[in-house]
């Protein structure tokens, strides 16, 4: 994204949209200690799923938040 990361984007959505479901998807990198997967949760991300994406996990992890919706 050119003109934010996706940890901006994530804290724009939990502002603005609090109420929007979010599944925060990454190779999951680590740097200084810090997780990616680990900081979009910490940020609020509802799940996370790590790269490389198995179409099963997606359909899991959307159908789990619809359950809870």
């Amino acid at each position: 994204m050119p003109e934010q990361d996706g940890f901006e984007t994530l804290a724009v959505i939990r502002r603005e949209f609090p109420a929007t479901r979010v599944i925060a998807v990454s190779a999951g990198w680590s740097a200084g200690g810090m997780n990616a997967l680990r900081v979009a949760r910490d940020l609020g991300a509802d799940l996370t799923i790590r790269k490389p994406i198995d179409v099963n996990v997606v359909r899991g992890a959307v159908a789990e938040l619809l359950a809870a919706a």
